[in-house]
């Protein structure tokens, strides 16, 4: 090859923030096409950067994905937060603030929502900081049979 491994190191890695670009550019597939309509190398192209280029940040279309909805879980806890105001002025009030932010996330963020709710339910456990663990799995899914069976037995109980 005409190019040398050390020129190429010394050149270095110059897009700015490839993470984030490539995030924003996943955010902005989904919310066009949904989270299964594109490709790795879509969002590497939406992102101005080679199909390889990706690669360097994330391991695969999953774990892009995976930070989508990571980041998306972290501002969904922090409006959530907002609405609940340390239960103030009273819980009551608190709890149907963090309805209205609930539904105010899913609003104005459909493509972390679908990230969230949608695909990562159906994938991988997202490992967030700290003690906290959410694992979403295809229990996210509605289960009617499982409900059902408890129910005809007259014990409305979640089988786990």
């Amino acid at each position: 090859m005409a190019w040398k491994r050390r020129e190429r190191e010394e050149r270095g890695y110059h897009h700015g923030n490839l993470r984030e670009a490539l995030i924003q550019a996943a955010r902005d597939l989904i919310k066009e096409k949904g989270p299964a309509g594109f490709t790795f190398a879509d969002a590497a192209r939406s992102a101005g950067v080679s199909a390889a280029a990706p690669y360097r940040h994330f391991r695969d279309r999953d774990a892009l994905m995976a930070d989508v909805a990571r980041e998306g879980f972290q501002r969904f806890e922090a409006m959530l937060t907002t609405g609940w105001a340390g239960g103030k002025p009273d819980p009551i009030k608190a709890f149907h603030n963090v309805g209205r932010a609930y539904l105010a996330f899913a609003r104005t963020e459909p493509a972390y929502y679908a990230a969230m709710f949608e695909w990562a339910c159906r994938r991988i456990s997202i490992q967030t900081s700290g003690p906290r663990r959410i694992a979403p799995s295809a229990s996210c899914a509605p289960q009617p049979n499982r409900w059902s069976a408890s129910c005809r037995r007259g014990r409305a109980r979640q089988h786990s």
